[in-house]
């Protein structure tokens, strides 16, 4: 075996931070040559020089592609890409991760033929506009997202040719290769025409999500009403609805989704959801069921410092509950269509700040952190 992925350590070092910027479109590592040692070949012995030769096992190529096009191949992943094609089954490349954006189909189409996709098990994919033809011929079998069978993380960043913005069933050919993904316990999906449509998606998958992601999907009440009566709600750890319209689904359905998932959910991301003080204050006493929730996302909502420091108040016996991500009050800054504008006034949010370090001593919580959006919190700690 060839392994040429990324560990964690690896990832955050000093040397593969330089070499994406090198090679920004394949995730590059340290060359790790190894042989498993079940899999290590024996000493021969007599008997073994005196039988048949035994075949070799195919080798095994592991690597994450980070795909970015149109874009000339580097030397080695074109050599590679080509010595496989060329091996007749003796090389496989086994690519565990997979990200794609902006490719042409006819490149990515090489790459894919060449790859064993039943390995995948996380695929992001930005813009796939090229793709999107070529999964509705189901001749193509290597675009084919139901081969990719093993797939627990899937992400589709504007994916609008399957999802009509005229509210229209969705495409019948992407729906049933959804059905084919019985490992898949990520979805994110996001800016796309998902309106009423929902529940075409969830329907398909058979195995309840872990993780839920909809983003800027002009989710619907009738959408939610469905997420919340749907088996997913038993297992979601995560879930985010940023970019949503939800202040006219408080309390139901917001208020329902939110109580049935209070049992396992650990992550909630509310970001740019238009909500005010009054739909935060509906919200606070199931939020406060969320007796396993660690994460809190609110930027970019048009809420007061007042109503922030009663959420604090509240929330504060969630023992779980380590990062609140706040949003900058309507009192430090305007507001326009949801979202934070013009000049900020720092002096009232670091005043704010200090008031929300302040009672989270008083309540013996210094291991929560409440902070603003980063850039901000950055010209916070600068400004003071």
């Amino acid at each position: 075996m060839l392994d040429f992925t990324l560990d964690s350590e690896q990832v955050h070092s000093k040397g593969a931070s330089e070499a994406l910027a090198k090679f920004p479109f394949w995730l590059p590592s340290t060359v790790k040559a190894e042989m498993p040692q079940a899999a290590a070949r024996p000493k021969p012995t007599e008997n073994m020089k005196k039988g048949p030769k035994q075949p070799w096992e195919a080798v095994e190529i592991h690597i994450d592609l980070f795909l970015r096009g149109p874009f000339k191949l580097d030397k080695f992943l074109s050599s590679l890409l080509t010595k496989v094609e060329q091996s007749h089954g003796a090389l496989h490349l086994c690519c565990r991760k997979l990200h794609i954006e902006e490719m042409p189909f006819h490149s990515l189409l090489g790459i894919l033929k060449t790859l064993k996709l039943d390995f995948i098990q996380e695929l992001e994919v930005f813009d796939w506009f090229d793709w999107f033809w070529a999964l509705s011929d189901p001749n193509l079998s290597a675009t084919q997202l139901g081969r990719i069978f093993n797939l627990r993380s899937l992400k589709l960043i504007y994916y609008n040719w399957a999802f009509s913005s005229r509210g229209e069933r969705p495409s019948s050919y992407f729906l049933s290769q959804l059905t084919r993904l019985g490992h898949l316990q990520k979805l994110h999906l996001s800016y796309s025409y998902l309106s009423g449509n929902l529940h075409y998606v969830l329907s398909c998958l058979w195995v309840p999500l872990h993780s839920l992601e909809i983003c800027y999907c002009r989710l619907l009440d009738t959408d939610i009403t469905y997420l919340s009566q749907s088996p997913h709600t038993t297992c979601l750890k995560k879930l985010d609805l940023s970019g949503n319209n939800l202040s006219y689904m408080i309390p139901r359905p917001l208020g329902t989704l939110l109580r049935e998932v209070s049992g396992t959910l650990q992550q909630l991301d509310l970001n740019h959801c238009r909500l005010k003080d009054a739909h935060l204050s509906a919200l606070l006493p199931t939020l406060c069921r969320c007796s396993h929730l660690s994460s809190l996302s609110l930027s970019d909502n048009p809420i007061s410092s007042a109503c922030l420091l009663s959420l604090l108040e509240h929330t504060t016996g969630l023992t779980e509950l380590k990062q609140v991500l706040y949003p900058i009050p309507v009192d430090c800054c305007m507001y326009l269509h949801g979202l934070s504008w013009g000049p900020v006034n720092k002096d009232k949010l670091c005043q704010l700040q200090a008031e929300i370090q302040k009672q989270l001593q008083a309540m013996q919580r210094a291991d929560m952190q409440w902070s603003p959006p980063l850039p901000l919190l950055m010209q916070l700690v600068q400004f003071e």
